[in-house]
């Protein structure tokens, strides 16, 4: 999907960078019921990369189109997806897809919303992952599991965390399979396997993850669970560094004496 949980990473800061898609601001709370799905209409040209006919086609019955505006307006999404920040209206769309269409990747959004910006509802927005991921929601699982980690607080169940990201990166969920990375790189929950580390990055940049190919170019260019090839992490750090992610990959080129390129922004 569209949703991206990629302040946090498992070396370190908990949840509280889950940044999937995040509003703030007021209105229905993250515990407000789902209503009956809603047959969506076509989205008018609503896609990823053209986030502001998303806005349009969430209101014609797009549930989809709720979410990837969702994203798009809340601030911190890949800058050839970013919108001029307008949480409130990013929040009205994703209650009208969560709540009118059903869509569960509006809601998982939403809950993002409400975990990152409304005080005093970690807790409520760790739950409705939990119900979406029961419902077959693969990034709400991603984001259950964090919870289940590393939320201070909630109920922890490593056993049953780990068992969600494995299931998620089985069935291609990027965010599963780079959280799996991290944790086997640094020995977090599971045994250190850097091999193993490395696989997984791999399989979330090859879904189109542009933290993971950051990371997956480190890897390369230390030769960390596979043979050093400063060539192979060039082209990763560049087109990462190219969508914003910068600390890592823009910082990598411009060592390895490379100027980075321009982000495309919108």
């Amino acid at each position: 999907m569209i949703l991206r949980l990629e302040r946090w990473t498992l070396t370190g800061v908990a949840l509280a960078g889950i940044a999937v898609v995040l509003a703030a601001g007021c209105a229905a709370s993250a515990r407000q019921p789902v209503g009956a799905p809603v047959a969506a209409r076509p989205a008018d040209g609503c896609r990823l990369d053209l986030p502001e006919r998303c806005e349009a086609a969430c209101y014609a019955g797009d549930g989809q189109g709720c979410a990837i505006y969702g994203l798009a307006v809340e601030g911190t999404a890949d800058a050839p997806v970013r919108l001029k920040a307008d949480r409130v209206r990013g929040r009205r769309a994703l209650e009208h897809g969560c709540q009118k269409l059903d869509n569960l990747e509006a809601c998982t959004t939403l809950y993002s919303y409400d975990y990152d910006y409304l005080a005093d509802a970690k807790f409520q927005a760790c739950d409705g992952w939990l119900r979406l991921c029961e419902r077959g929601n693969l990034r709400s699982c991603a984001f259950a599991s964090a919870c289940l980690l590393y939320e201070p607080g909630y109920p922890k169940d490593v056993e049953r965390a780990v068992a969600l990201f494995r299931s998620g990166c089985d069935k291609r969920d990027k965010v599963s399979c780079r959280n799996l990375g991290f944790m086997l790189e640094t020995g977090t929950f599971l045994n250190a396997d850097p091999a193993g580390a490395f696989a997984n990055f791999k399989k979330a940049c090859e879904l189109d993850d542009p933290f993971a190919c950051a990371h997956l170019g480190r890897f390369y260019e230390r030769g960390i669970g596979t043979k050093a090839d400063v060539a192979a992490a060039r082209p990763l750090y560049r087109a990462s560094c190219a969508r914003g992610i910068k600390q890592l990959p823009c910082q990598a080129l411009e060592r390895l004496g490379e100027d980075p390129p321009a982000i495309k922004e919108r």
